[in-house]
């Protein structure tokens, strides 16, 4: 084999490993939230790569500096980005539903939550 097929090769297999990630990280996201969105569920807005996880861990980290007694509500110690979505979003549509970005190993999803208890 001559050396330009072999770059040709690789440039090609490059190429398409580009795409693939550029879909993963940016494209199919962007698409679930387009389609939330024309549902008519309120969120945040997508985030490459770490979604929500950075502004959850700073209010989970604050919320848990400050001290907690027995008769406090729990829900803002344990989940207080999702209570900060349902005060700011979840009233849109006079239903207790909104949507943020989370990351696992595989893929990033949207978690949508639903507020059963208002």
């Amino acid at each position: 084999m001559s050396l330009p097929v072999v770059a040709a090769a690789l440039m090609v297999v490059l190429a398409a490993v580009l795409i693939r990630v550029v879909n993963w990280v940016w494209i199919t996201p962007k698409k679930l939230e387009r389609y939330l969105r024309r549902q008519g569920l309120p969120g945040t807005p997508y985030t490459p790569l770490f979604g929500d996880i950075k502004k959850n861990i700073n209010m989970l980290m604050e919320a848990r500096s400050k001290p907690i007694s027995l008769t406090d509500d729990v829900i803002p110690y344990l989940l207080p980005l999702a209570l900060k979505m349902f005060n700011s979003h979840g009233t849109a549509l006079s239903l207790p539903i909104c949507f943020y970005f989370i990351c696992d190993s595989r893929s990033f999803l949207p978690l949508v939550c639903i507020r059963l208890i208002s």
